[in-house]
């Protein structure tokens, strides 16, 4: 297994080296941020989208329930 790693050189001082971990916190940072907007996707595409339910205290409610 190979792991990526960069060197990062600056004026006069010790190069920084980026590598897997840096890797491992942005993919976080991406499947995180993808499901915190996914469920506000969702309920906008069921109220909004090209087949969208009625925007009732039932329905609302049902959708919740299957994204919490």
């Amino acid at each position: 297994m190979s792991s990526y790693s960069a060197t990062i050189h600056t004026e006069g001082k010790i190069p920084h080296k980026t590598g897997l971990l840096a890797l491992g916190i942005s993919a976080l940072g991406v499947v995180y941020g993808d499901i915190g907007t996914s469920p506000l996707y969702a309920l906008k595409e069921t109220f909004f989208g090209t087949h969208p339910l009625a925007r009732n205290i039932e329905n609302v409610l049902g959708v919740l329930s299957l994204v919490f």
